[in-house]
């Protein structure tokens, strides 16, 4: 069986992927039920498309041993557009200030219907330092890696509300995430005549650290703004394989498709207090985060240069 790189070789790798991420749904709004009673309302609930980008270099050195560094990086601006009508045993759709202060005052939403967009400003990028060794089972090399993984994820969420009765408001939720922390991995290599076959999975363990900002603004109300940070303990897991053959001798091209877990990213939530009418509807709290796992998965091409 060949292995995807040769010794004593530094190696370029570089990939063009789709991208696709489940992201927590964003949840500023409210569905009410009277005065007291109601179920949160999201605005943006649909998968996150984007163009993915990664570059990896690392070399094979003497011993067995190798060093790999890695880098991505993804960027999309999608928007969601949507009408909520108030109807069955919702009587109106509504929303607080980020604050929650004198929210009896916008809490009355609307009992016609509620016209929302809102855009979405999604960045993420990250890298790996590892090394590594080769090593035999089942007849098979494999290589066995650890090391630091780093990674950025910032979600950005741009609200205009407007209404069939005439109310209006807007919101931009802001929450930047960064991850710090270590992981291992393995990678195995199998031959199919021309092409092939490498599978590769890793498991990281990281802290998470998040910071929040909710703007809101509305003709009728003092604007306002609040803060927040959050954090957690983020277990990221991957899965990856490739098909490839070579072009030339140093230059292979090939189908690249995977999968990743994480355990830990921040779900913004709008206000759910109500003082101004004596009751709070859900949490009584101002807009916040709270964590919330995801998956996302990518496909695409996969360059790899040897030299």
């Amino acid at each position: 069986m060949a292995k995807e790189t040769p010794d004593n070789e530094t190696y370029l790798k570089a990939k063009a992927s789709f991208y696709v991420i489940d992201l927590p749904d964003y949840l500023p709004l409210w569905k009410r039920i009277g005065l007291s009673d109601g179920d949160r309302l999201s605005t943006f609930d649909e998968p996150i498309v984007a163009p993915m980008t990664e570059i990896i270099m690392g070399k094979q050195l003497d011993n067995g041993l190798f060093v790999e560094a890695r880098g991505r990086f993804s960027y999309t601006e999608p928007v969601q557009t949507d009408d909520f009508k108030a109807q069955g045993r919702y009587n109106k759709i509504g929303y607080f200030p980020a604050s929650g202060f004198a929210s009896g005052e916008s809490a009355s939403g609307t009992s016609g219907t509620a016209y929302t967009k809102t855009e979405l400003q999604f960045l993420q990028l990250g890298g790996e330092l590892l090394i590594g060794f080769d090593c035999q089972a089942w007849e098979q090399n494999i290589e066995l890696f650890g090391g630091y993984w780093g990674m950025k994820l910032d979600q950005k969420y741009s609200l205009d509300y407007q209404s069939s009765t005439g109310d209006r408001m807007s919101m931009v939720d802001n929450v930047d995430t960064t991850y710090n922390g270590l992981l291992i991995g393995g990678r195995t290599d199998k031959d199919f005549g021309p092409l092939s076959l490498s599978v590769e999975t890793t498991h990281g363990i990281g802290y998470a650290s998040a910071t929040h900002t909710s703007l809101f603004s509305n003709p009728s109300l003092d604007g306002d703004t609040v803060s927040s940070k959050g954090h957690g303990i983020a277990y990221r897991a991957t899965l990856e394989g490739t098909l490839s053959t070579n072009l030339l001798k140093e230059l292979g091209i090939g189908l690249t498709g995977g999968l990743q877990y994480l355990s830990y990213v921040p779900q913004m939530v709008g206000s759910g207090e109500a003082e101004a009418l004596g009751s709070p509807y859900g949490p009584a709290s101002p807009a916040h985060i709270r964590g919330r796992d995801s998956v996302a998965g990518s496909l695409g091409l996969k360059l790899s240069y040897s030299f």
